[in-house]
């Protein structure tokens, strides 16, 4: 089955927040990804660094998620019990009518 974050291939980066226990990534279109769980980038690079950076690629496997960037730049989240801060793992929100939401969680 083909990843539900497939939708974020082609967009930029427009900014990134973190907030107390998550991340939170805007792209265009107003599309934003909330992580709740452990991640890390490429070259130990931190998430500023994919500020303006276009999605090249999305690989989601049972547990993980690799987001590749331009620059070369890969974010790997944990999709694992061991990586997770909660019930949910990471929640992809489209704005539209009615707007859409999915939830990664146990």
């Amino acid at each position: 089955m083909e990843s539900q974050l497939k939708i974020l291939e082609g967009l930029t980066v427009n900014k990134i927040l973190e907030i107390h226990d998550y991340t939170q990534i805007f792209f265009e279109r107003g599309i934003i990804l909330n992580i709740y769980n452990e991640y890390y980038l490429s070259d130990d690079k931190k998430i500023c660094s994919i500020q303006n950076l276009v999605v090249k690629k999305i690989k989601e496997e049972e547990d993980s998620i690799e987001i590749f960037f331009s620059n070369n730049i890969l974010v790997h989240i944990d999709l694992t019990e061991e990586g997770s801060n909660g019930l949910e793992f990471l929640e992809l929100s489209i704005p539209g009518t009615p707007p859409t939401i999915i939830v990664w969680g146990k």
